[in-house]
């Protein structure tokens, strides 16, 4: 067996292997090369995807602000709701959403636009800070009937914070 690996390192067998190649080399470069290439694709692909997890890892729970979330295209079954109220009892805090497409028009605009609502019930949320212009306004939803909208939504609309909003039947400022 050592007989075999020391004729493969001996200068003869390498004068063959070349000058064997010589009509082919060029094939054999482009070969390599897109082993390498395919070798180093697949390295980025897969640090990338390491870092991407790493950051979303990390800033979890400002993302979800919260732990956990359980969702649900349908209403929760009694076994459900018995099986959420337990995991609040030990203190831990809860929130609640509900969420929908609507029609939603703001001010005195008359076409109304399709939106997707979001509807919280709790201290939400319970890691990192909604940031909102003029800065309270997620404080006062918090504490009265309101709606916060995205600013490109004031903006299409013509409509300004603190113009009131329809959602239906029902008038929210």
């Amino acid at each position: 067996m050592f007989g075999i690996i020391r004729h493969l390192f001996s200068a003869w067998a390498w004068q063959m292997a070349l000058r064997d190649s010589r009509p082919v080399r060029w094939r054999l470069m482009m070969f390599s090369a897109s082993i390498v290439f395919g070798v180093a694709a697949l390295v980025t692909i897969g640090s990338l995807r390491q870092n991407l997890n790493d950051a979303v890892g990390g800033q979890a729970k400002s993302l979800l602000g919260a732990d956990l979330m359980v969702s649900s295209r349908q209403p929760y079954t009694k076994e459900t709701e018995a099986l959420l109220a337990d995991l609040g009892s030990d203190g831990g805090e809860q929130a609640r959403e509900v969420s929908f497409t609507t029609m939603l028009s703001v001010g005195n605009t008359t076409a109304p636009k399709l939106v997707s609502l979001r509807g919280l019930d709790g201290a939400f949320p319970f890691y990192g800070n909604i940031v909102t212009t003029p800065a309270d306004a997620w404080q006062k939803v918090a504490d009265e009937p309101g709606v916060v909208v995205e600013a490109s939504f004031l903006k299409n609309m013509d409509a300004k914070v603190g113009d009131m909003a329809k959602i239906g039947d029902l008038e929210l400022p």
